[in-house]
């Protein structure tokens, strides 16, 4: 199976913690959900 690494930049990383921590929480969650598997469609989550 096809993985990739995320690295978060300063910009990224000041814009998501503007969102409150379980938000924050939830949007990295997901951010790695699709690193290890790209080929899964969104849910609709964001």
């Amino acid at each position: 199976m096809l993985s990739y690494e995320v690295t978060f930049s300063d910009t990224s990383l000041k814009n998501l913690a503007r969102y409150p921590k379980k938000d924050q929480q939830l949007i990295v969650k997901n951010i790695e959900e699709l690193a290890q598997n790209p080929n899964v469609k969104s849910n609709g989550r964001f």
